[in-house]
């Protein structure tokens, strides 16, 4: 080696393989399983290796815990009747619809719970906003998508059930 350049010594004896029995990481296929393990152990710090086993199953423990109480929440806003004007913006063609007294009821007929369907988080950007104004005039606001016809108040994400009509209402 030149004298410019600096090597490292490797302090692990060559793995030798068992002539004639099929292998994975140069051990017997039984232990093929502990032993990468073992040569993972091996490669990455310990500590690390503890972290990731420890963040892994905390990452989307509260998920579900969370998607139902905003669900309740919405729950709750559409049951109490303190709704009284719906106004839905479509952000692309700078347009507003608002609705009052019984087409604001039918829209919130329409959300109701027994006609959402729960699906699940996607990341998209193109979305239209709808406003719930309540008696006190305090926005509520829901995010519609709609090239999947899907809704969101918050982290909940739902379709309507049986209809995907809901863009009329934006134009």
């Amino acid at each position: 080696m030149p004298p410019d350049k600096i090597g490292r010594a490797n302090r692990r004896p060559p793995v030798r393989l068992d002539a004639g029995r099929p292998s994975g990481l140069g051990v017997p296929v039984s232990t093929c399983v502990p032993a990468a393990v073992a040569e993972l152990c091996r490669c990455v710090d310990l500590r690390l290796l503890c972290l990731l086993f420890l963040a892994v199953p905390q990452a989307g423990c509260g998920q579900h815990e969370v998607r139902a109480r905003e669900r309740a929440e919405l729950d709750a806003l559409l049951a109490s009747g303190r709704v009284q004007r719906v106004e839905f913006v479509d952000r692309r063609h700078d347009k507003t619809n608002i609705f009052v007294a019984d087409g604001a009821l039918e829209i919130l007929d329409l959300f109701s719970a027994t006609n959402r369907v729960d699906l699940p988080q996607a990341a998209t950007k193109h979305y239209s906003d709808w406003i719930f104004l309540i008696a006190d005039d305090a926005p509520v606001r829901l995010q519609y998508f709609p090239r999947q016809q899907a809704l969101s108040y918050r982290g909940y994400r739902f379709a309507l059930r049986g209809t995907n009509d809901i863009h009329r209402y934006f134009e």
